[in-house]
């Protein structure tokens, strides 16, 4: 497990697997759900320590939903984070199309923004190969 910004930064530079795991917690709903995904993109700046992972599309769980099967609560969303109590999603749905000031269409993409506390763990697979 990836522990401090250093960690990661670190683990960037050295190209190795990475695998993301998000806590999500509702207090006020008692609802909690942990989000688990392969890294993809890593972004970091080894001189000043810093890291950004931007990656997906993964499952967003909407705890605050109001909707009553839980299955209603998911969307296909990307996110992105760079420290460990905070996370951004993305998430899929409908976006207008604009044409001389009016909207002409509707397009499925990533334009609806959310953002909220969250708990990330960062791990790290090994860059050896098997023997």
């Amino acid at each position: 497990m990836l522990t401090d910004d250093l960690a990661v930064v670190e683990a960037g530079a050295d190209s190795a697997p990475m695998v993301g795991q998000t806590e999500l917690v509702d207090e006020q709903r008692e609802r909690r759900a942990v989000l688990e995904y392969p890294i993809k993109t890593l972004n970091f700046l080894r001189a000043r320590q810093r890291f950004q992972v931007d990656t997906g599309p993964l499952l967003f769980v909407d705890l605050a939903s109001d909707l009553p099967e839980p299955i209603d609560w998911l969307r296909l969303a990307h996110i992105a984070f760079n420290r460990f109590q905070r996370a951004e999603f993305a998430k899929l749905g409908a976006a207008p199309v604009e044409r001389d000031g009016r909207v002409v269409c509707e397009v499925e993409d990533y334009v609806h923004i959310h953002a909220q506390d969250a708990r990330h763990r960062l791990y790290v697979g090994s860059t050896n190969e098997p023997s």
